[in-house]
């Protein structure tokens, strides 16, 4: 693997668990996970505040779906560099790493 690509296990290190947005008894909107509070986007009725709040909450989605397709991708030019032939196998971990790529746009981007 190329030194300059970082495992997803080292760059993991937010706060674990899946992030939502929530609104706070002040009408502030937060991102939490689980019970720990993440951050604080701001006021719920400023114009781009939840936009803002659904792609902070799919950061980790977005993480881990770009490790895994920069992984398919070295995978595939180790192959293709190697002169062997592109697998099923590897077609089919590609395909996974497109599945989580789409489901983290479609939470950072609609409500």
């Amino acid at each position: 693997m190329n030194s300059s690509i970082q495992s997803e296990k080292s760059i993991a290190t937010h706060t674990p668990g899946e992030w939502k947005t929530a609104t706070s008894e002040t009408g502030m909107l937060d991102i939490i996970a689980g019970t720990n509070f993440v951050c604080r986007v701001g006021d719920k009725d400023f114009p781009s505040a939840e936009s803002d709040a659904r792609l902070i909450a799919a950061a980790p989605d977005l993480l881990a779906a770009v490790a895994w397709l920069s992984k398919s991708m070295q995978e595939y030019q180790n192959a293709i560099l190697a002169g062997e032939e592109i697998t099923l196998g590897m077609t089919m971990r590609a395909d996974g790493g497109l599945d989580k790529a789409r489901a983290a746009i479609a939470k950072a981007a609609h409500a």
